[in-house]
């Protein structure tokens, strides 16, 4: 590689890593905006939760009249599976497609993917019955979530679970899977079971109406929460990629301008003794 050659490759490299720079910055503004609508909506999730436990620990409704509450008979599991539509995030979609692949048995398995890579994987390993990759993703809530209840009350699957990028911090995320239906693990904000429960409102009558009503409204909120988790985590993973991407390039930099300078000094070195053996030629011509 000669000098020219270096100096062209040095050019490339620097626009790439302005390039990646900018990424960078973009992914950190919109990571913090989605961090504060992640860490937002839990609350609500959670009271939520407990407004169920305390209805169902007050009413005189048993859960097996509750639909949403009583296992069915299909022996196949359904997971929503919540991606990005984007890539350049590095792990961010791979470690949850590997926690998948090792958590369940894919033939027994199909998927409403939530996001275009989501899609791709369920496509190639396994019966994708329902696809959402429209921007922005949480204004799918209600009809992904509408897809998975006819997908469960066909009878097909024995259970549907909830499968995303858990946002933990600017720097951290985890896969996490969560059980979606039936709903099976309803707890107060004491962790107390529903049995347990002994705060209870008062409301007359308590139809089914009223607990399947609070019971959809509870599941739809868990896909707006897992959307809003997931979109978090992958501005933070986009983030961390990008900066790794400018660091790489900076020190490829570096590397090539060093290799730069030793070739100009090789061909200053090898100038001047062209020069000094030409001037000795002539010097001993002359004498």
């Amino acid at each position: 590689m000669n000098f020219r050659k270096v100096s062209k490759k040095i050019r490339s490299i620097s626009n790439v890593a302005k390039i990646t720079r900018a990424m960078q910055m973009v992914s950190a503004v919109k990571m913090r905006r989605s961090q504060q609508a992640a860490i937002a909506a839990r609350p609500y999730t959670q009271k939520l939760e407990e407004v169920l436990s305390r209805l169902l620990a007050a009413g005189s409704l048993t859960l097996s009249e509750i639909p949403y509450l009583k296992p069915q008979s299909g022996g196949k599991t359904l997971i929503i599976l919540v991606t990005s539509n984007k890539g350049l995030c590095g792990g961010f979609n791979f470690n949850l497609f590997k926690f998948i692949i090792k958590s369940q048995e894919l033939e027994n398995c199909d998927f409403i993917a939530v996001g275009n890579k989501g899609a791709h994987f369920a496509s190639r390993t396994a019966r994708q019955i329902a696809d959402f990759a429209t921007e922005p993703l949480i204004d799918n809530a209600g009809a992904i979530f509408a897809s998975a209840r006819e997908a469960y009350f066909s009878g097909q699957y024995s259970q549907v679970k909830l499968v995303y990028n858990r946002y933990l911090s600017a720097m951290s995320f985890t896969p996490y899977e969560e059980s979606f239906l039936p709903v099976n693990n309803v707890v107060d904000l004491t962790g107390e079971s529903i049995s347990e429960t002994t705060t209870a409102y008062t409301i007359e009558p308590l139809s089914e109406a009223m607990m399947i009503s609070v019971i959809e409204d509870l599941l739809t909120q868990k896909i707006r929460s897992a959307i809003l988790d997931s979109q978090a985590a992958e501005h933070s993973a986009r983030m961390m990629a990008m900066k790794a991407a400018t660091d790489n390039a900076v020190e490829l930099i570096g590397n090539l301008t060093l290799y730069r300078n030793k070739l100009r000094q090789a061909s200053i070195t090898s100038e001047l003794l062209e020069m000094t053996a030409a001037q000795e030629s002539t010097a001993e011509k002359n004498f």
